[in-house]
């Protein structure tokens, strides 16, 4: 991923995200969004009603960090 955290304001902006939203600010499908998290690149975590990535795992992403599972 070529994009840095700073390039992406609407991920400094909250502590979670939904899946749509992180797929609409990173500008990837939902395939992708999917896959990245079964390499081990984003985690999810249950939401209520959705899974929801923290802002931190999508940080760490960005930089190019594998997230701890």
């Amino acid at each position: 991923m070529n994009q840095s955290p700073e390039a992406l304001p609407a991920v400094q902006s909250k502590l979670a995200y939904t899946a749509a939203e992180l797929c609409a600010a990173l500008s990837i499908s939902s395939v992708t969004l999917w896959r990245l998290e079964k390499r081990g690149l984003l985690k999810a975590v249950p939401g209520i009603r959705h899974k929801l990535y923290s802002a931190d795992s999508v940080r760490q992403f960005l930089k190019g960090k594998r997230v701890a599972a």
